[in-house]
């Protein structure tokens, strides 16, 4: 009887293990992602002062000696162009005597044509456009009027950037 008792659990602890082994079975499940991806536009402006060393009044667009003075570079990761726009107050001694901006002269090359400044408040030169990585160089060119007194003039030159929708 013992034998019998014996067996008979060991077949029931046998189907109770059988039973208790988790069933494998293919499952997949598709799960939604979504993202909002934001506009992005990082632009690098590397410049150095602007210097047209002295100039004799009446000189027609003296090149700047540190020309190319001014680089715009869009960052490779943007997903914006980037407008770069150019103006600048007019040359002044700190003093009485000016001239205006317009005797100031930009190209994106070195022998492109030549735009005249626009002030700035009043209007700005569109320099370029530029897409992800892309870069320009500015170049700059000064015309003295014939009646300027003689004196150290000093002016600013404002690079600004506007992102775009590419």
């Amino acid at each position: 009887m013992k034998k019998k008792l014996f067996i008979s659990m060991g077949i029931a602890a046998a189907l109770v293990i059988t039973m208790a082994l988790p069933a494998m079975a293919d499952v997949s499940q598709n799960v939604g992602a979504s993202v909002e991806v934001t506009g992005y536009s990082s632009v690098t402006i590397t410049a150095n002062p602007i210097t047209f060393g002295s100039v004799t009044p009446g000189a027609i667009q003296s090149a700047a000696a540190n020309n190319p003075a001014v680089n715009v570079e869009a960052a490779s990761e943007n997903n914006q162009d980037i407008t770069v726009q150019l103006s600048g107050t007019d040359f002044s001694d700190g003093g009485s005597n000016s001239f205006a901006i317009a005797n100031a002269f930009w190209c994106d090359s070195a022998g492109g044509t030549k735009d005249a400044m626009e002030k700035t408040g009043v209007g700005t030169d569109v320099v370029a456009t530029l897409s992800a990585g892309e870069s320009v160089d500015v170049y700059h060119w000064l015309t003295v009027p014939n009646e300027t007194p003689a004196a150290s003039y000093t002016s600013t030159f404002t690079y600004a950037t506007n992102a775009t929708a590419g």
